[in-house]
């Protein structure tokens, strides 16, 4: 077990465990496995598999609940895991020796519930405490990274009331305009639980040096993911391609700006060749370390600047 605990801020941890058949890389996360990378926060996903993969199909606020469910069993039936609600439960999980927490995340509303609020409420009552409020495609929220839109008025109320609730805003997933939007109104660090630089490789999905400079100006951070088709063109990616990226932001916004947040479990389009599981973690501190990096700044990147925003926002 790697002495550096980890703050892993994107994970479709149970669409894994579920759906195995959705993926060519099997076995990228599970619960030995996060204890072996020495995983003490997961934000894990309620990260739903509509029929057809018709992701504004009704159905999918049901499968959302039905993972909110599951992760509170999952707290209930093992003993060295909890469902993080406030930074007290954070701080609790961090300072102990064996306790390790989920903070349970919605990647993407597609749907929003008819009752709206008060289905949030209930969510909220299971655990509920992070928000992407788009993914790929623009939805009632705002612009997802396939889409053009920007961020809605319905939007803006449901980032009004995550606010009062003291929940956690994801800016991963959006388009520029929405991203831009959403940061002139929202009044905590950004948080982009999973991108990479978009100087170093072209995307939708990874960030322009100006988002990156939005981001340090919030004090705020990105993790940095394992997505082989974000971090490079080549057919064969190595820790040292992702790297490449951490080294980008702290060029624009320094060390400070950098965190992890692998999207292990949802990965469907390749992973690192010496990065294929959470359970190698400790490659990438290795090979952070043969970088340059001091053993400060590597754990800052593997889970203190995390604690800092996510402290600060819960």
């Amino acid at each position: 077990m790697p002495a550096i605990p980890l703050i892993d801020l994107h994970q479709d941890f149970i669409l894994h465990i579920k759906n195995p058949e959705l993926f060519k890389n099997k076995g990228q996360t599970g619960f030995a496995m996060l204890q072996r990378a020495n995983v003490k926060v997961l934000m894990a996903t309620a990260f739903p598999n509509p029929p057809e993969e018709n992701y504004f199909n009704p159905v999918v606020n049901q499968l959302i609940e039905k993972d909110f469910l599951q992760y509170n069993e999952y707290a209930k039936t093992k003993p060295d895991w909890a469902i993080i609600k406030n930074a007290a439960d954070l701080e609790r999980i961090l300072n102990s020796k064996n306790l390790r927490g989920f903070i349970l995340h919605i990647e993407g509303l597609n749907v929003l519930p008819e009752d709206h609020f008060e289905t949030l409420e209930k969510w909220y009552g299971l655990g509920w405490r992070s928000l992407g409020p788009v993914w790929n495609y623009d939805n009632p929220l705002g612009g997802g990274t396939l889409g053009k839109t920007g961020l809605t008025e319905q939007g803006k109320k449901i980032i009004s009331w995550l606010e009062k609730r003291r929940m956690i805003l994801d800016f991963a997933h959006m388009n520029e305009k929405t991203f831009f939007e959403t940061a002139a109104i929202y009044n905590s660090p950004i948080l982009v639980s999973h991108a990479n630089a978009k100087s170093i490789f072209l995307n939708n999905r990874n960030l322009s040096d100006d988002q990156l400079k939005k981001i340090k100006a919030s004090g705020g951070i990105v993790g940095v993911f394992c997505a082989k088709k974000f971090i490079s063109e080549k057919n064969s990616v190595s820790v040292k391609d992702l790297i490449r990226h951490i080294n980008k932001i702290r060029d624009v916004a320094g060390v400070q700006s950098i965190a992890i947040g692998t999207d292990f479990g949802g990965l469907i389009s390749g992973v690192p060749k010496d990065l294929n599981s959470i359970s190698q973690i400790a490659v990438l501190a290795k090979a952070l370390k043969q970088e340059g990096y001091t053993d400060s700044e590597i754990e800052k990147i593997f889970f203190g600047n995390a604690l800092r925003v996510l402290k600060q926002t819960l």
